[in-house]
């Protein structure tokens, strides 16, 4: 007996599976990190060593001055959408991660990042104050598709707040927002883990700083930030995720030594009657609590 699906049906099952094929919500946890972890990113002078993503380069007995680097998921993460008759669809993601800087130079230089960009290619000449997020040509561009969490280590421009803070970095490394991590007791330069974790709610995105002791112990958990911010504005619906980092004649070690992300995923199938996808908002599972880790 053969069966034929009415086309109505059919195009509706391709529809379905169009949409799976589509769907961009990212999840991906490393506890520790592997050498077989490397298949996982797009590295650019960065490489996974003792259990850590080196973002920029640990050579021992060579330079790593004036270096850069950047590490980012292949999969890229569909951070909005957008719909006939419905607007922009944003997703949401909550990303927690521990960070070592080690300076090797008095003072250290220059700071580590998470970031968000639409091009995971390490930018040219983005060494020192750059961070490896743009270069002095792209900086302030709208054309930069890059949004940033920095960790500064050295007050390198006349708008950096101090040596040891963190800022919100929108195509610039010239922040929106930046907050002094002393007032929390925190220094990124003292060679210590740093846990921190992001969380974006289509609508603000909050920062979150704790000190991890070597046992593990993570200290009081403080908001560095909340800032209301339309990721959509700057960023292309699918972007890259991961971390830069950089050195200029003042050096340290850039490490990321855990990770964990979690986006939702607004990715579904096109309805039968809407030539354009139909949205909804996927639903964000929360990470473990930050002191239960």
């Amino acid at each position: 007996m053969q069966l034929f699906l009415p086309f109505k049906t059919l195009v509706l099952v391709l529809a379905f599976l169009l949409g799976c094929a589509l769907s961009q919500g990212l999840s991906t946890s490393y506890q520790r990190f592997q050498d077989h972890d490397e298949a996982d990113f797009f590295l650019n002078n960065s490489y996974i060593v003792l259990n850590a993503i080196q973002v920029t380069p640990d050579v021992s007995g060579a330079s790593i001055a004036n270096m850069s680097g950047r590490s980012l998921h292949r999969t890229q993460f569909k951070l909005w959408n957008k719909s006939k008759g419905k607007g922009i669809t944003r997703a949401s993601f909550n990303t927690t991660f521990v960070i070592n800087i080690s300076p090797r130079t008095t003072p250290g230089g220059e700071g580590l990042a998470f970031i968000m960009a639409a091009d995971h290619n390490l930018p040219q000449n983005s060494q020192g104050q750059w961070l490896g997020i743009v270069n002095a040509d792209s900086n302030g561009s709208s054309n930069a598709n890059i949004v940033a969490i920095e960790f500064d280590t050295r007050k390198s421009y006349t708008e950096d707040l101090d040596g040891n803070h963190v800022g919100l970095d929108v195509n610039s490394v010239y922040s929106i927002k930046q907050v002094s991590l002393g007032n929390f007791g925190l220094n990124l330069s003292a060679g210590n883990d740093t846990l921190v974790n992001v969380v974006y709610d289509g609508k603000n995105i909050t920062v979150f700083v704790s000190l991890r002791d070597g046992d593990g112990v993570v200290s009081r958990t403080n908001q560095a930030f909340s800032e209301s911010i339309d990721l959509s504005a700057y960023l292309p619906q699918n972007v890259f995720v991961g971390f830069s980092a950089s050195t200029s004649n003042f050096t340290e070690l850039n490490c990321v030594k855990s990770w964990e992300f979690q986006g939702s995923d607004i990715a579904m199938p096109p309805s039968f009657n809407d030539s354009e996808n139909s949205l909804a908002g996927g639903q964000l599972t929360p990470f473990s609590e930050i002191h239960g880790r």
